[in-house]
């Protein structure tokens, strides 16, 4: 590969795989004149460059089936399995179906007052990414206070449900892959994730344990007025006083985008759910707290602490 990288350099017409998608990532993240000339860099030049692009020798933007099933081992189809693993699924509104979930992605730091207010830079920071089980995911309206922490959070957000996937899916095609919303909180062990950070260590103990996704109905994107959603609004109250509030339109990495950049780290499917970051107001949950999370024009968020 880098051998036809240097052919190319010296003026072969022949276009690399490598190529054309650098090419197609410095299309879509110009296509908002908002984002920075250090994102572009980044995400043009030092990002291909991790990912390598020797693994396969095509750049997938088609589309997947939200039915497809994926078996690993070559005679897997001839195996059973040992014991049976629960799914994880959430209602959706206004029907007698569930939406089965796949995996868990949340953006960090996606709102300019609660960047500033966790201690970093909006300025200079290009969306990062973690991840919860998928069965951290309840719908239960009481959540035990949880082990190993004497400073739980909420962070009231935008959950973003997949219907479709794909790998490097050009921003103007990302909401093709939305299947709908939900409002949702991501729950969070603050003192253990301030040890991760002073450690260098991973979030997982802190962002993923279990019930820390709490998330409301999905509500299809046909049923709610998507063209608007940069002015809907959020809010999370405790025990009916309000702490957060915010326009989706604040977000720094709008969903497009957002599902655009993410699709250059994984390859996304049907059943993928994106938290999209939380406002400013973040704070301390004790036992018997009740929690409501709003998000306009779907189903809220309700669950009380025990």
């Amino acid at each position: 590969m880098q051998e036809k990288y240097r052919r190319h350099k010296r003026g072969s017409t022949k276009v690399t795989v490598a190529g054309r998608v650098q090419e197609e990532l410095k299309v879509q993240l110009l296509y908002d004149k908002r984002i920075r000339k250090y994102d572009v860099f980044v995400m043009v030049t030092l990002l291909p460059r991790r990912l390598g692009f020797n693994v396969s020798n095509q750049v997938h933007t088609k589309l997947s089936s939200p039915h497809t099933t994926r078996m690993a081992g070559s005679s897997a189809s001839t195996r059973r399995t040992i014991f049976s693993v629960p799914s994880t699924t959430l209602p959706i509104a206004n029907s007698a179906e569930v939406y089965p979930i796949r995996r868990i992605y949340c953006v960090g730091r996606n709102y300019t007052d609660h960047t500033k207010e966790m201690g970093g830079n909006p300025d200079r920071e290009v969306p990062f990414f973690f991840s919860k089980p998928r069965d951290a995911v309840t719908s239960a309206k009481r959540i035990p206070y949880p082990p190993a922490t004497a400073n739980l959070h909420y962070e009231m957000e935008l959950v973003v449900a997949l219907g479709a996937g794909g790998s490097y899916v050009p921003i103007q095609s990302a909401m093709d892959l939305v299947y709908g919303y939900a409002a949702g909180v991501d729950l969070t062990r603050r003192d253990l994730q301030a040890q991760a950070k002073d450690l260098g260590r991973p979030w997982d103990a802190s962002k993923g344990f279990d019930q820390s996704a709490p998330i409301g109905l999905i509500h299809p994107r046909d049923a709610v007025e998507e063209d608007s959603l940069h002015e809907w609004d959020m809010t999370l109250r405790v025990n009916g006083i309000e702490k957060q509030r915010c326009k989706l339109g604040q977000m720094i990495w709008s969903v497009p985008e957002t599902i655009f950049i993410l699709s250059t780290l994984f390859r996304l499917e049907a059943g993928d759910l994106i938290f999209t970051g939380t406002p400013s107001g973040v704070g301390p949950l004790e036992k018997e707290d009740k929690v409501e999370g709003i998000v306009s024009g779907l189903t809220p968020v309700l669950f009380q602490v025990t």
